[in-house]
């Protein structure tokens, strides 16, 4: 069932009880309207409004916990990102190529974030791009021991990125 379904299943419950008091409240004996009864039936409206609002609470604390968790998630892979794009910088020259599909894969995930699912289906797939960007950072020729250690570097960040990125997907 869905929501609204629910819902509506709740409020003809409610209402249901509420008419089904009204209706009944002059036929019942003067006994069961005592306020002892009233004081009863206060008490016991009482601890489910209570337990109602725990439940919600809970929930909000529970959705904001994994917002929160989310948020974190996208804010890491946004400063990996920015860590990969100024390793190829400062590589050097070679790494245009490989910045420029780092810039190309990007734009390709926020579009396909933001797009409808009709116009998602015809871009070009991200697993081909991370393959493509993956094999430019293979390639790079290191001349010395700090290109050497920057290529590592950006092959790190990179791995860390795709698996904060799947990890976020599931």
């Amino acid at each position: 069932m869905n929501e609204l379904a629910i819902s509506f299943v709740v409020y003809v419950c409610v209402t249901g009880g509420a008419l089904a008091g009204i209706y009944l409240n002059p036929v019942l004996p003067p006994e069961q309207i005592k306020d002892e009864t009233r004081q009863a039936v206060n008490i016991a409206v009482g601890i489910i409004a209570t337990l109602a609002a725990l439940v919600l609470g809970l929930m909000v604390a529970s959705a904001k916990s994994s917002f929160d968790a989310r948020a974190g998630d996208v804010r890491e892979i946004a400063a990996r990102i920015i860590i990969l794009d100024r390793t190829l910088r400062d590589y050097g020259d070679e790494t245009t190529d490989a910045r420029d599909q780092l810039k190309t894969m990007i734009k390709a995930r926020l579009e396909r974030f933001w797009a409808e699912e009709s116009q998602a289906a015809g871009a070009p797939r991200l697993a081909d791009m991370e393959s493509v960007f993956r094999h430019r950072l293979l390639s790079l020729s290191p001349a010395n021991d700090t290109q050497k250690w920057l290529q590592a570097r950006a092959l790190s960040v990179a791995g860390d990125l795709e698996q904060t990125r799947w990890l976020l997907i599931e």
